[in-house]
């Protein structure tokens, strides 16, 4: 009974665990830091003592699996929303499906287990932070990526803690993270000899630095950053899906929300993603009344379905951004990553029949073919849709003034709204310049290249206002954007400078083994 017992409370304890890794990410990290710190604290202490207590490279494969998965199932559930837009019969195998996704996911931290296991057992902590950040760099490209939630978006709500992705970006920042939070493993294991020793001087020396950069950047960035007299007024309708079908009562919801108070001061007007359900083309009846909704010196920017004929009966169908002056289309961004599942159906799914994207349409959409600078008066923008603007490594270059990211976030729950909006908070200091993000029925910002939402003048329905510094309800945000701080050194190198310290990082736990083991089979040769 005992065995069994010990047997219970392993697997309870096991299970909390990975519950906990889904508390490290946002809405608790941006509201409850220390909360989050705590619970991926405890969530990457137990995951190290399982790989370290595994007796194989499965067994401790399997184990660093099942916890993230754990953590999946909480942190990623807002994926289950999107299923009521498909149809019938997608919806009842929603569950199942989003379960695979989850665990799918989770197997590349399967390697994470297994890596470190294979590691000497001197370097396995400085192994466990190594092979971590490359598992979610591999995340960030195979299968057109999906690097959602890495570990260093626990900083969210310490932005101190996060500006040292100016430097090294995500990847190097979750190096930090996991280096750092799963100390208390590492002082059970040594005891008493873990204040003493040389990975506890260097766990306060990291923290301490990393503090101290933050604070400091943070002062440097916002006295930079200030007066750059180029005002956005981002607007909200919150238009759902089911209403927005019907008839043009949306359009016409957007226009008299743009021409509320204020709207003669703004130098851009921003819809969201397909905030416009019809087609329009250049010179056309709706581009002309779209254009209308200028003031005489701003541009209007829509994001909606573009339709380019090939021949009769052939087309491509894009997610794109038009950039509407007051006469006519000035430009177009066509969205470069799309969404699997959700835009087109991966190749290797489409032999499966019954399989289909969730959004409506058979037809899967088609990625853009160039990356595009947008002038817009004296400032340039770089347009991005939905969630292009989670991957870390943008690498803008010095022609960039602001990212302008636009998006549609009815299809998810609150959670995902929250863990958008401070990625890409992470781009903005990533890159060094500011982020206008307009979201439906999400969170709409202006974010300083520091991660900071800058205030500004809300705008409500009836012209009643307001001073905030986040658009969440019907009503328009008009704010100041503020001026990029010139290029970063993680927006000159991307990911590349972090890979190779990683890289090395992986040839040093490793090579004294390879080494070795080659020793020995000269010897044996020998005799």
């Amino acid at each position: 009974m005992k065995i069994h017992m010990n047997r219970i409370f392993r697997i309870f304890a096991y299970v909390l665990a990975g519950i906990a890794g889904a508390f490290a990410y946002p809405p608790v990290s941006s509201f409850r830091p220390w909360i989050a710190v705590a619970a991926q604290s405890l969530w990457l202490s137990y995951m190290l003592a399982q790989i370290d207590g595994a007796d194989s490279r499965r067994r401790a494969f399997m184990r660093a699996w099942g916890l993230v998965s754990l953590a999946n199932l909480i942190s990623l559930s807002w994926i289950t929303n999107a299923f009521q837009f498909a149809e019938k019969y997608i919806e009842a195998i929603g569950p199942l499906a989003f379960i695979l996704f989850c665990v799918f996911w989770a197997s590349f931290s399967g390697f994470v287990g297994a890596g470190t296991y294979m590691a000497p057992q001197k370097k396995r902590y400085i192994a466990f932070a190594v092979i971590f950040s490359l598992v979610e760099w591999c995340r960030n490209w195979i299968f057109s990526g999906f690097p959602w939630n890495p570990a260093s978006l626990v900083w969210s709500g310490v932005p101190e803690m996060y500006q040292v992705s100016s430097l090294i970006g995500t990847f190097g920042l979750t190096f930090i993270t996991v280096f750092l939070l799963a100390a208390p493993y590492l002082a059970y294991k040594e005891g008493g000899k873990f204040l003493g020793g040389r990975t506890f001087r260097a766990i306060l020396a990291v923290a301490a630095a990393n503090l101290a950069f933050g604070a400091y950047n943070i002062k440097r960035v916002e006295r930079i950053a200030t007066g750059s007299g180029f005002k956005v007024r981002l607007v909200g309708a919150n238009i759902r899906q089911s209403f927005r079908r019907r008839d043009f009562s949306d359009i016409v919801e957007y226009i008299k929300l743009s021409r509320l108070k204020g709207w003669g001061d703004a130098d851009l007007i921003v819809w969201p993603e397909t905030a416009v359900h019809e087609r329009i083309y250049p010179g056309d009846d709706m581009t002309k009344l779209l254009a209308g909704v200028n003031n005489g010196r701003s541009h209007l920017v829509a994001g909606y379905d573009r339709i380019d004929a090939i021949t009769i009966g052939q087309y491509d169908i894009y997610n794109s951004m038009a950039f509407i002056n007051s006469d006519d289309i000035a430009d177009i961004y066509d969205k470069r990553k799309l969404v699997p599942f959700g835009e087109y159906m991966p190749p290797f799914m489409k032999v499966i029949p019954f399989v289909k994207k969730f959004t409506a349409g058979p037809k899967d959409f088609s990625a853009g073919r160039e990356d595009k600078r947008i002038a817009l008066g004296q400032m340039v923008a770089v347009p991005l849709i939905c969630y292009e603007i989670i991957f870390p490594g943008l690498r803008l270059g010095e022609d960039a003034d602001f990212i302008l990211n636009v998006l549609n976030e009815e299809w998810f729950t609150g959670l995902e709204k929250f863990q958008s909006l401070d990625m890409s908070r992470m781009r903005a200091v990533e890159e060094g310049v500011p982020v206008v993000r307009a979201a439906n029925m999400g969170i709409s910002a202006v974010i300083s290249p520091s991660g900071r939402l800058v205030t500004g003048d809300k705008v409500f329905a009836d012209g009643s206002g307001e001073r905030a510094d986040a658009l969440m309800e019907k009503a328009v945000l008009d704010v100041e954007v503020p001026k990029r701080i010139g290029r970063t050194l993680f927006s000159i190198t991307g990911n590349w400078l972090v890979v190779g310290l990683l890289i090395a990082g992986m040839l040093w736990v490793f090579w004294p083994v390879k080494m070795l083991a080659f020793a020995r089979k000269g010897k044996k040769r020998r005799k």
